[in-house]
């Protein structure tokens, strides 16, 4: 697997909470797409209540990763 440069950039013209919008962007940068579910950053309407990556986000991460080195 080849891993690219990925940027995050932060667009301060939008007053979202700054660690909501940190997990989501970065959450992006290692893979991960949008989700409609209500208890994960990675929704796409970003709110202080969303400042964490769900359940299913962290195991599809440790799924991707981990299969391909050691974890």
């Amino acid at each position: 697997m080849v891993c690219s440069l990925a940027y995050v950039r932060f667009n301060q013209a939008y007053s979202w909470d700054p660690l909501g919008l940190a997990c989501h962007e970065l959450g992006h940068s290692v893979g991960l797409r949008h989700d409609t579910a209500t208890n994960t950053c990675m929704n796409p309407t970003i709110s202080s209540a969303r400042r964490y990556l769900s359940t299913h986000d962290k195991d599809n991460l440790n799924y991707w990763y981990c299969n391909i080195g050691p974890c």
